[in-house]
């Protein structure tokens, strides 16, 4: 299991101590309300574990490419949460959120910095 997801399950466990949260969950009254919305949710939480099992299987420029990009956007939207997440009852949230930001943007950094490929001739 890789960092990650970790702090997803601890996050996601102590968002449950928050007030008015299982009250949301039992009415259905919160963002994942809809089954499109869960599986938009589900994809995005598949991403990460499908770029581990791509960097084994894809050759190193796509992986490159590949974690850039989404190290990028998981980077960006994280930043977003943690910066909409200023409750009080949410800094546990924020400090999170802004600790998967700098690990996701090291990944970037580390795919960005990698060395070119030589050609085999």
């Amino acid at each position: 299991m890789d960092l990650r997801y970790f702090m997803l399950s601890v996050r996601d466990y102590f968002e449950l101590y928050t007030p008015g949260k299982v009250d949301s969950l039992l009415t259905g009254k919160n963002i994942l309300d809809s089954p499109t919305t869960l599986l938009l949710a589900s994809i995005v939480l598949a991403i990460p574990s499908v770029m581990v099992a791509l960097s084994i299987l894809i050759q190193p420029n796509a992986n490159r490419i590949l974690n850039i990009i989404f190290g990028s956007l998981f980077t960006i939207m994280m930043l977003v949460i943690g910066v909409y997440s200023t409750n009080e009852w949410y800094l546990f949230y924020v400090f999170l959120a802004f600790l998967e930001s700098f690990l996701t943007a090291i990944i970037v950094w580390y795919a960005w910095s990698w060395p070119k490929e030589k050609s085999k001739t």
